[in-house]
């Protein structure tokens, strides 16, 4: 993560090896725009091969700054193209589906899902969740 920071702050392009779900690991050359943190989980920004992309940090094997600069605002909104790709990722085919869990395994399954849309706390010790998933099958799978 350190260095994923690094070249973020120098702003030069980023080559890494990325780890996606149920993938073989590959490289990936980015043009990193900035960090967010949402929900414990730190996602890198950024344009690859001219169109916007999301990383979980989480999932960086390794990486590299490369000696070219980024293509990126002098500007940038953050909290704006967070919430553009997010709308972006939860308006394609994903499932949503809200579900009960026990709260000690909560953390279990917001790992699996694509996407948490929302989650409540109940006093019975179980956790009201609104999450998304690929498919019907990897709900299933996942539930």
């Amino acid at each position: 993560m350190s260095e994923v920071c690094r070249v973020v702050l120098a702003g030069h392009r980023l080559r890494f090896r990325y780890a996606a779900p149920e993938a073989t690991p590959t490289s990936r050359t980015v043009g990193p725009i900035g960090l967010v943190a949402v929900r414990g989980r730190t996602y890198l920004l950024a344009t690859r091969s001219g169109e916007d992309r999301a990383y979980r940090l989480s999932r960086v094997l390794s990486a590299k700054m490369l000696p070219d600069p980024a293509q990126r605002p002098a500007q940038v909104d953050l909290d704006r193209i967070w919430a553009e790709r997010c709308a972006q990722f939860l308006s394609s085919d994903h499932i949503p589906v809200i579900l009960r869990v026990r709260r000690s395994r909560r953390e279990e399954l917001r790992d699996m899902a694509r996407a948490v849309r929302g989650e409540e706390a109940e006093p019975d010790g179980w956790v009201r969740l609104e999450v998304t998933f690929e498919d019907l099958w990897h709900a299933v799978w996942a539930v």
